[in-house]
């Protein structure tokens, strides 16, 4: 069948002529980059992915050292008084200020910290999967949708032009029955025939309206009016698309990924829980400008350093219920890709096989669209021969119509498999 362009000026004329006027064109790459560009799901795993990354970030401040500004101001009742002299000696005063830099850094914390940070870091990377993924099912529904209105182009074209025949045969008809060379059985029946294809015709492009509203909510765009839109042909679509070969299921398949690396998240989590039942010491350092100065009321820069040590002595099992917690979350992640796994390949291979077995009922389906052409032009030839009567006339022609139409199919169902296949292969 030769190639030729789909274009949408049939939608909403009243009968199949129209006329010619300029076009504008949405080539099927345009539209995946509008899609990829315009999706607010994409846009949403942009935005989680990116929030994963500052998490990520924001954990790993936990491994270095903490400076901070500290100030504080401290009001005390009673002060000591130690009875020297007329007037005695007081250690303190009233009004206690403390203002400086202070340093502290977790010498041990028994991996918590590093664990945290790892944990977050792989729920970073499922996002980025995540987002992947996202990206990929974006781009198959613009395919998808493209395609759709490919067919729907194609079916509303072919129904035309089998009402125009209809129409030029009941004319024929009609000047046939005026010479008494028809039945009226033949001129009613030859105009049946064109009114079922102007139902057929309507229907189509009612269908074709809807396919393109969705095209158009998936670019995210007001398309240009029907009568000047140009998409490509499936004839260009089956070049540009289709490999030689299937392509192969991808190990690393964004959905497989994401639920690993959520399997290691949760594993490093529940480490991190586990080393919450270890000691912390912490290092600490400060100097600062007080006052007072023990029993001298005057303003003196103190340096001071330390060490503390924690240990959790009872806290109702919470470190263990927490790290059995994030075990067992990461035992389901991990089923879950097991899971993910077996689905993607049952898939993967169902979708090679509609593509084999649409590929092989294409050259059938081509076949019988030749033949059934042929025959209705020689059943027609032989009706004005007066050899055969209207009914095998419009038996012939739906034939053609169905074949024709059913080629189409076949062609839009190549296109979804192999869109599929990529899709499944992680062709981004």
């Amino acid at each position: 069948m030769k190639s030729f362009p789909l274009v949408l000026a049939l939608l909403f004329l009243p009968g199949p002529s129209r006329a010619e006027t300029s076009r504008a064109s949405l080539e099927l790459k345009e539209a995946e980059q509008k899609a990829l560009e315009r999706s607010p799901r994409l846009a949403a795993s942009r935005a989680e992915a990116q929030a994963a990354r500052e998490q990520a970030d924001a954990a790993g401040s936990a491994l270095f050292p903490r400076l901070t500004l500290e100030a504080n101001y401290r009001y005390v009742s009673e002060i000591p008084r130690l009875a020297v002299g007329p007037t005695g000696l007081s250690f303190g005063a009233h009004d206690n200020v403390s203002i400086g830099p202070q340093l502290s850094y977790s010498l041990w914390d028994g991996g918590t910290a590093r664990a945290g940070w790892n944990s977050v870091r792989k729920l970073s990377e499922a996002r980025e999967e995540d987002l992947r993924q996202a990206r990929l099912q974006v781009r198959l529904a613009a395919r998808a949708a493209y395609f759709r209105v490919q067919l729907g182009c194609q079916e509303l074209k072919l129904v035309s032009e089998s009402l125009k025949l209809a129409e030029s045969q009941e004319r024929d008809i009609r000047n046939r029955f005026k010479a008494g060379a028809a039945s009226r059985v033949d001129t009613l029946a030859a105009h049946r025939e064109a009114l079922s294809l102007q139902m057929k015709y309507r229907q189509a492009r009612a269908e074709l309206a809807s396919s393109l509203r969705e095209l158009a909510a998936i670019i995210d765009e007001a398309l240009p009016a029907p009568d000047v839109l140009v998409v490509d042909s499936q004839a260009k679509s089956l070049q540009e698309l289709s490999p030689s070969e299937p392509r192969a299921l991808s190990a690393n398949h964004p959905q497989l990924q994401a639920q690993l690396r959520l399997s290691e998240a949760q594993t490093l989590a529940a480490d991190g829980h586990r080393g919450e039942r270890w000691p912390r010491i912490l290092l600490t350092g400060k100097s600062s400008y007080d006052t007072p100065n023990g029993p001298i009321q005057e303003w003196v820069w103190q340096n001071t350093a330390g060490v503390s040590l924690s240990l959790p002595l009872f806290e109702a099992s919470r470190a263990a219920s927490l790290a059995s917690q994030k075990s067992a979350e990461a035992l389901a992640a991990e089923k879950r890709a097991e899971q993910l796994r077996t689905d993607l390949e049952r898939d993967w291979a169902k979708a090679r096989l509609q593509l084999e077995s649409a590929r092989e009922q294409r050259e059938l389906s081509q076949a019988a669209a030749r033949e059934a052409a042929e025959i209705a032009e020689l059943i027609y030839a032989s009706y004005k021969a007066g050899r055969t009567n209207f009914l095998d006339v419009q038996s012939a022609n739906n034939r053609v119509l169905e074949a024709r139409v059913q080629l189409a199919r076949i062609q839009a169902q190549i296109l979804t498999e192999t869109a599929r296949l990529e899709s499944f292969a992680a062709q981004d």
